[in-house]
């Protein structure tokens, strides 16, 4: 229960931008832990992220990221503070909850503005730099698969998967946004956003940033 606390505070009271919102803009975001083993104060287990934005003029949101890391491990001591830094390494947990907070400002920034998401995307690249030193696993460049901290950062940011960040744009923004009002625009472009995906397929197939964004919307309305 401390541990949870410990998160919620930690990751509600941060402020992980230098920007103002109401409280109708803050981001929508679900942490599920599973510990699957305990020992002292060390702790492994998963951990699966969910964020979603609201469409405009509706009354529904749609999900953004839905993502499953199995490569969690920790050490916490009841009632211990989590301490942020974005440029050095403080400790495993912290730096997990700082790199996913900003992976999901940076989808939902790219939601709402084109390549709106960079900037914080290069925070989450800080994140696994001042974490390389650690030994654990997910933070370099040796981990194997594209779903590991380290790779799939370094594909949001790999100008190849440009058209990552246009596809996001183009669905949420300027389609679905815009359904109420103009809905054969809208459809029109989510069906480009679409095609914009389809050129992260050609440079990769098996990339898992087309994994990432059709997940999120697996068995979803939109």
């Amino acid at each position: 229960n401390t541990l949870r606390s410990s998160i919620e505070d930690f990751m509600n009271s941060q402020a992980w931008t230098t920007h103002s919102y109401e409280e109708q803009e803050k981001i929508e975001v679900k942490l599920t832990f599973r510990m699957t083993s305990q020992s002292s104060k060390n702790f492994t287990g998963t951990l699966q992220i969910q964020s979603s934005r609201p469409v405009y003029n509706s009354t529904y949101t749609t999900t953004l990221f839905n993502h499953v890391d199995d490569k969690i491990s920790f050490q916490y001591e009841e009632n211990e503070p989590i301490e942020f830094s974005e440029n050095s390494f403080v400790s495993n947990l912290s730096s997990i909850l700082s790199y996913y907070a900003y992976i999901v400002i940076a989808l939902d920034y790219d939601s709402f503005s084109p390549n709106g998401g960079i900037e914080f995307f290069q925070k989450a690249q800080n994140i696994v730099s001042a974490a390389q030193a650690n030994d654990e696993s997910g933070w370099r460049s040796s981990s194997r698969g594209d779903k590991t901290r380290y790779w799939f950062v370094e594909n949001l940011l790999n100008s190849s998967y440009s058209s990552f960040h246009s596809a996001m744009y183009k669905y949420h923004r300027l389609g679905l946004d815009i359904m109420y009002d103009k809905p054969e625009e809208g459809r029109k472009e989510v069906y480009n956003a679409v095609a914009e995906l389809e050129k992260v397929f050609k440079q990769k197939p098996s990339s898992y940033l087309l994994t990432a964004f059709f997940y999120a919307k697996k068995d979803l309305k939109c």
